[in-house]
């Protein structure tokens, strides 16, 4: 499971919380919040703001690299994500690699889809929304209704 902080941790969090019996490895940027869980393999990725461009692209890159040595290491079965920047490198490696895939919309993202959203939607095999209006913008996406 790969996803940035905050909000969309937050989310990913709701899914892990049924995931019970599986084994679990989490991908995300260090936050207080992640160091909550009692999980059972906890990984970071630079934390990236867009704040600064330059510094921006530079971990962006270094999150490529760390992303493909951690697929080929622990060879997930299947990636789940709730975003955002962060994930996308993780998304297409393990499309290319032919892991399966699946992505799940902010549950902000009402109406417009989120940058995100629209990067990995080409690549993933499950694409869900949490609201019903945004089946428009992802003809193929599911819509699962809300995860809180």
């Amino acid at each position: 499971m790969i996803s940035s902080g905050g909000g969309h941790l937050n989310e990913l969090y709701k899914i892990i919380d049924i995931l019970d019996g599986y084994q679990i490895f989490l991908i995300t940027e260090k936050t207080k919040i992640n160091t909550s869980k009692n999980l059972r393999k906890v990984m970071y990725l630079p934390k990236g703001g867009r704040e600064n461009i330059f510094l921006f692209s530079l971990k962006f890159i270094l999150n490529i690299i760390l992303s493909f040595y951690r697929m080929c290491r622990y060879k997930p079965d299947c990636v789940i994500s709730t975003g955002a920047h962060t994930a996308v490198p993780s998304i297409i490696l393990a499309r290319l690699l032919r892991v399966k895939t699946v992505y799940i919309e902010s549950y902000a993202r009402v109406r417009e889809p989120s940058l995100t959203g629209r990067l990995v939607y080409a690549y993933v095999d499950i694409f869900y929304v949490q609201w019903p209006e945004m089946i428009l913008h992802y003809p193929k996406a599911r819509y699962i209704g809300a995860l809180y």
